[in-house]
């Protein structure tokens, strides 16, 4: 069933949701680099909202929490300056791994893992976090160019 563009989301006469104007949508980046423990999945601190359409992104807790049921597209560059032999990204949902992104191993500087994939969320409890692994000790951050970026878009109701 298509979604309805309208102004509110709703519950449709067949149970289903429609979905109101402006979808949630945001993208973050890491102002600054974060110091991260080698060898483990660390949380990435993403502290520099460039948008975020619905309020639905908290700074203090670097998580997405969209307040629409509905599927979404999310995407995560982690990146990393030097002192890297593998990195990896990869998307947590409600604090588990749902999807693993590249896995790099080079010695080069400037090393990003990239990862994409359509997560449903329902609206209510279900958030979304961007977790890197390193066996260096530093995430990139900085300029919005050059600094691990984390962004997401909802493209379409449950």
């Amino acid at each position: 069933m298509p979604v309805s563009l309208v102004n509110a989301a709703s519950t449709g006469s067949s149970g289903t949701v429609m979905v109101s104007g402006n979808m949630p949508a945001f993208s973050v980046y890491l102002s600054a680099n974060q110091t991260v423990t080698t060898n483990i999945f660390s949380q990435v601190a993403f502290n520099t909202e460039e948008f975020d359409t619905n309020n639905n992104f908290n700074t203090s807790t670097s998580r997405f929490t969209p307040t629409v049921a509905g599927y979404y597209q999310i995407n995560f560059v982690l990146n990393f300056l030097t002192g890297a032999n593998t990195v990896i990204a990869s998307i947590y949902k409600n604090g588990v791994e749902y999807s693993r992104g590249t896995r790099v191993d080079s010695t080069a500087s400037g090393l990003s893992s990239v990862i994409s994939a359509l997560v449903y969320c329902n609206g209510s409890t279900d958030y979304i976090e961007a977790f890197g692994f390193t066996s260096g000790t530093v995430f990139a951050g900085g300029a919005a160019g050059s600094a691990c970026r984390f962004s997401g878009s909802m493209v379409r109701g449950a």
